[in-house]
């Protein structure tokens, strides 16, 4: 897939961060739980009756703003940063799954074998006659003419491309986009890791920090969830970036969450309790974890927003009940 890159400066507000709200009120110090950090369509009352006052609207505003965090240094303004497809998607319907990267789709009163560039599940995406969007390849000699790039949701867009994260973050770094990682440079790509590879190794003011992106389309519920299937590769990135943070390297994990409709981002316990004790741990290593969410068209994608970890999700407490959750 050919891409092309584009930023600019207003529009995009954090408006929930990993442990404070960005919200109209003054004061910027108020402290709240990552349970507290839910969506804008949380019941009012019940957060009156936990925090002791009636918040204002949490959601993303018009116009640039500043956003503050526990971990991520002062307030700061970000800017938007995307990805633009190079070439008109073609629309199809989706008809099964032949394997791991290929599926079938029907366009044009006619099945087609299609590339999917995504080894997850993808069981809740994927479903008979769902609407979704092909990228047309122009490579020659491929064995497909189309790669399976969106799939239309009642929510919105989802990406189904595990690919496009990477050069998403590095685009997302050149631009100063990312809450946490403003001012790293990429020092190098792929650098060794263990006995595999990170994704990035980033530099800023000397020092340096491991970077790996995890790509993430399954949403539950409006609560992101990593991975959709047991991932050996993922815990054992975990284990080798706690290493190395206890050798004293910066070190880092950024959920990009492939799709808009998410309110925080939760490790996929019943997929794999593993994984989702190692990012316990390696949160309390010091190794930085981070989710953000996308905005996907037709056009492309770009980044959208911070939202909060729950590590220990689903235990929510019962008194915070999510309208947009129950309608489904």
């Amino acid at each position: 897939m050919t891409l092309r890159i584009w930023s600019s400066a207003p529009s995009l507000i954090l408006a929930r961060t990993k442990y404070f709200i960005a919200a109209p009120w003054s004061d910027w110090s108020r402290r709240c739980t990552p349970a507290c950090l839910a969506c804008p369509h949380i019941e009012r009352e019940a957060l009156r009756n936990v925090l002791g006052y009636h918040p204002h609207e949490w959601t993303r505003c018009d116009g640039a703003a500043s956003v503050t965090e526990s971990s991520f240094g002062p307030q700061q303004e970000w800017q938007m940063a995307g990805i633009r497809f190079s070439r008109r998607l073609v629309p199809a319907r989706f008809v099964r799954r032949l394997n791991r990267f290929a599926a079938l789709v029907e366009m044009g009163g006619r099945q087609e074998r299609v590339h999917v560039r995504n080894s997850g599940r993808l069981h809740e995406l994927l479903r008979l006659g769902r609407p979704v969007l092909l990228d047309p390849a122009v490579t020659q000699g491929r064995r497909t003419r189309f790669t399976l790039a969106l799939v239309h949701l009642p929510s919105g867009y989802v990406s189904a491309d595990a690919h496009l994260p990477n050069p998403l973050v590095a685009e997302g770094l050149r631009a100063r986009a990312i809450p946490g990682l403003t001012g790293y440079r990429i020092l190098r790509r792929e650098p060794a890791l263990g006995g595999g590879r990170a994704d990035f190794l980033l530099e800023r003011g000397g020092r340096q920090c491991l970077l790996e992106v995890k790509s993430v389309s399954l949403v539950e519920k409006g609560v992101a969830l990593f991975p959709d299937a047991p991932t050996i590769r993922g815990r054992t990135h975990l284990k080798h970036l706690i290493a190395a943070r206890r050798q004293g390297l910066a070190a880092a994990v950024l959920f990009v969450i492939q799709r808009s409709d998410a309110w925080a981002f939760a490790p996929n316990q019943a997929a794999d309790p593993e994984f989702s004790a190692a990012l316990r741990l390696a949160v309390r290593a010091g190794v930085r974890v981070q989710a953000l969410t996308c905005h996907v068209d037709p056009m492309g994608i770009r980044l959208a927003a911070c939202i909060p970890l729950l590590l220990d999700h689903p235990d929510i407490p019962a008194g915070f009940r999510c309208r947009l959750s129950e309608s489904g």
